[in-house]
């Protein structure tokens, strides 16, 4: 798939960075000369902008190239924005967003680690292993920092899987009765377009969760929720007609990169 690279410190992008998100209204004129308006749902339009710095050569190689296969602004990629959760409706399991297997029994209401009520109980009564997870439709060989609060009225050993949908990685997280902010980070040597996070919960198994978030970076920021998409922008485009770049010393490149999405 085409998607903007992680550089060699695995990030999509260096601060600062200008991000800037607008909606159109429309007004329906009439006899009585009142203009009613009207939010247009149809219409959002994101613009971003960055100076990338100290870009080594394969890095400049692979910008390039990425603006040479979509020719200029005219194809569109997958950008995986750096301010937002990559997961949708991180709170609401029981959406479409998330694949559950059958005989998996999720509760939604329960008192989460920050106060409120958005904690998920997730209960296995089946005899044998049972799964959830979301996938992302995003490079699954790029780093990913994937985060998230559980916990479990028994201790419990719970398999996290994440990376390659087709063959993602597993670590084995010990849940208890204390809400615990689990961290893992992951990369696959799969090369697929699509990403997997999720967890296995053994027979007869029953816990809680919270608060599911994905980055494409190797650490957790503040927890951000989604309600409907992630920041996964599957119709990016590159803004200009050329790039523009500078070259201070060998191996130390320089470019102003400037995206759109609508």
């Amino acid at each position: 798939m085409l998607a903007f690279p992680q550089f060699g410190d695995k990030a999509v992008i260096q601060y600062p960075y200008r991000w800037r998100q607008k909606f159109r209204t429309r007004l329906a004129d009439n006899d009585w000369g009142s203009l009613p308006r009207q939010t247009d749902g149809g219409f959002e339009e994101r613009r971003f902008s960055c100076v990338l710095r100290g870009l080594s050569d394969g890095e400049r190689v692979s910008i390039q190239n990425l603006f040479v296969a979509t020719a200029g602004g005219y194809r569109a990629f997958t950008f995986l924005s750096p301010h937002e959760n990559l997961l949708a409706d991180s709170e609401a399991l029981a959406t479409g967003s998330w694949i559950k297997d059958p005989g998996l029994v999720l509760v939604s209401g329960f008192a989460d680690p920050l106060g409120g009520l958005g904690a998920t109980r997730v209960s296995n009564p089946a005899g044998m292993a049972r799964r959830f997870r979301q996938v992302i439709e995003a490079p699954s060989e790029y780093r990913y920092c994937a985060s998230f609060w559980g916990r479990s009225a028994s201790s419990s050993n719970i398999t996290f899987q994440g990376g390659a949908a087709t063959a993602p990685s597993e670590r084995v997280l010990r849940f208890d009765g204390t809400w615990r902010r689990f961290v893992v980070t992951v990369q696959s040597s799969e090369v697929v377009g699509q990403t997997a996070f999720g967890l296995v919960l053994p027979a007869v198994t029953e816990v809680e969760v919270f608060g599911w978030q994905v980055e494409a970076s190797g650490a957790a920021t503040e927890y951000k929720k989604t309600v409907g998409p992630g920041g996964v922008i599957a119709n990016c485009r590159f803004a200009d007609d050329r790039l523009e770049w500078t070259s201070e010393f060998p191996g130390q490149h320089t470019v102003r990169i400037n995206l759109a999405a609508t």
